[in-house]
């Protein structure tokens, strides 16, 4: 065993994520992941056991020692594990695309769509919202306003036409702090919210809502304390961005689902729920579109993969 700050010991572990010689599995839920190494860190090891013998005598040069000389990965200022693992390129053009097609064969439907795509905010904006609020705006979320939209209303509703797709909720879902309700067919006939998928100029009347509920927060929970809601439902439910660790979460008033992630980060979950058209309105939907165990949405989900075909994504 070598002594190390937990600082070093994060940088260690995200250059050997980076460099391949390990992945992280398990579920949405941080506690139960696991770090294991992959075949490329079994042959690494294999290869390099002798390097036991050389390793330094005092264990505070053990970090820097063990760095890789080859495949050294590199790092940016505050990234951690988890950013990491969850990090993708996001073809917003591709997204887009994606909410262009869903749009177009809702209205073939005789459905009801409607699809806002704004300008990106510029800095000096964003500084004036987070001084509004009082408060930072999330880097992920803050990512987004400024590189792609400073607002996305996207909303479809097939209520009322011949057009709906049953799912089955197969899998099971565990949670020792999240409510989750039994349920087992469920129907799809619209997603996306009318009030938007996120609005900048909407995030000061969001953090209002937000401190009104903070009544709801228990001693074993301190969701609405510790979340910034980029969007509300319309039925005392909301999205939000867990601050404490960057997971995108569904707040509710009703309880049920409160606390529920589907997102490891504000743009990795855009980039799934874009990526199945935003299929799915109240948060029991949402448990359809998940890898279980995990929580996560994932646009390659079994039911996620029915969702596109039934919207022409396939």
């Amino acid at each position: 065993m070598y002594l190390m700050s937990r600082e070093d010991l994060d940088k260690v572990i995200v250059d050997f994520i980076g460099a391949g010689f390990l992945e992280m599995k398990g579920d949405s839920f941080r506690m139960n992941r696991l770090l294991v190494p992959t075949e490329k860190g079994k042959r690494f090891y294999e290869e390099h056991q002798a390097w036991e013998e050389e390793m330094p005598s005092d264990p505070r040069l053990f970090a820097h020692w063990i760095r890789f000389q080859e495949e050294k990965f590199p790092l940016t200022v505050g990234t951690s594990i988890m950013e990491i693992m969850d990090r993708k390129a996001i073809d917003f053009d591709k997204l887009l695309h994606n909410l262009k097609k869903v749009y177009e064969h809702v209205r073939h439907q005789n459905g009801i769509a409607d699809l806002q795509v704004h300008a990106p905010a510029d800095e000096q904006k964003i500084r004036q919202v987070e001084q509004l609020l009082n408060r930072a705006i999330p880097a992920s979320f803050r990512q987004v306003l400024l590189s792609w939209s400073s607002q996305v209303l996207f909303f479809w509703s097939l209520y009322g036409t011949a057009s709906s797709l049953s799912l089955e909720n197969k899998d099971t879902h565990l949670s020792h702090e999240v409510i989750i309700p039994e349920i087992g067919q469920r129907k799809i006939s619209c997603g996306g919210y009318m009030e938007g998928i996120w609005n900048a100029e909407k995030l000061a009347d969001y953090e209002k809502f937000r401190r009104d509920h903070l009544w709801l927060d228990t001693e074993w929970n301190h969701f609405w304390r510790d979340s910034f809601i980029f969007t509300l439902h319309g039925n005392g439910s909301c999205f939000g961005i867990y601050e404490p660790t960057g997971e995108v979460i569904y707040l509710s008033i009703h309880q049920e689902m409160h606390g529920w992630r589907v997102g490891s980060s504000f743009e990795t979950f855009i980039y799934h729920w874009f990526g199945i058209g935003c299929a799915g309105h109240w948060g029991e939907d949402f448990l359809l579109f998940a890898e279980p165990p995990g929580s996560y949405v994932h646009s390659d989900s079994l039911n996620s993969r029915l969702v596109k075909k039934w919207l022409n994504l396939g």
